[in-house]
């Protein structure tokens, strides 16, 4: 529990966390037919937190309510799994979908620890691995979040390792250098921090909330989907 330790949990939160990811864990071989737990630092958060996202390819539930009562099981186990990660838990969520796969997250916060800020319109997710054989990611994101505008950047380093890294971070500064720009001289602002770099794709959606607008911008094999309850779509100006 290196990372619950770094990040300033104590040892009874260090204890909920290795209840979460067993649960979680266990889930995922008994009912998902494997899958993947992924475990960090949630992208918005304000102080000592850990994420548990547990992903998995298995038959998903047909009655998710169901599923999350204490005592039902379809495996013959005590059924208390999912209901023991939603208790432990500060923040818990779930989808599944029937024949697809189930997705379950989960955020466990230290006591002390601050609530993400109240003038911020966005609840961030992001995951981000180095492709196998790698220690360090290629790829990288940014944020600027307020109740007026909330901008967002990806940037994808070109090929792997360390000098697409080095290329991502470079885009991250310009980024928070230039993020009162416009998403035309935002790019233009990019392309310049990464001449010397191996380069990288970038893409920015800057949405500028009293004018329900969403803009994207970007360059290279990045592209965005917006997915709202009347569909998905994608496009470059977008009324939301």
């Amino acid at each position: 529990m290196g990372l619950a330790a770094e990040l300033g949990l104590d040892e009874t939160e260090r204890g909920r966390i290795a209840l979460v990811v067993t649960e979680a864990g266990t889930n995922v071989l008994k009912h998902g037919d494997g899958g993947e737990i992924v475990l960090g630092r949630p992208a918005d958060s304000a102080g000592a937190e850990i994420e548990v996202l547990a992903i998995d390819r298995g038959p998903g539930m047909e009655d998710l309510g169901k599923s999350l009562r204490d005592g039902y099981s379809t495996s013959g186990s005590p059924g208390t799994g999912l209901g023991a990660i939603g208790r432990l838990s500060s923040e818990f969520d779930i989808y599944t979908l029937p024949g697809a796969g189930t997705v379950v997250l989960a955020r466990v916060r230290a006591r002390k620890a601050e609530l993400p800020e109240s003038g911020r319109r966005l609840s961030l997710g992001v995951i981000g691995l180095p492709i196998v054989g790698e220690r360090v990611s290629g790829d990288a994101w940014a944020a600027a979040d307020s109740k007026e505008r909330s901008v967002l950047m990806v940037v994808d380093g070109l090929g792997h390792g360390v000098l697409a890294a080095t290329a991502a971070r470079a885009a991250v500064r310009a980024f928070h250098q230039n993020v009162g720009a416009s998403s035309e001289r935002l790019v233009a602002a990019l392309h310049e921090a990464l001449r010397g770099t191996r380069g990288g794709a970038v893409a920015i959606v800057d949405v500028r909330w009293p004018d329900r607008h969403l803009e994207f911008a970007g360059v290279g094999n990045v592209s965005a989907g917006f997915y709202t309850p009347r569909g998905s779509r994608s496009s470059v100006f977008y009324k939301i």
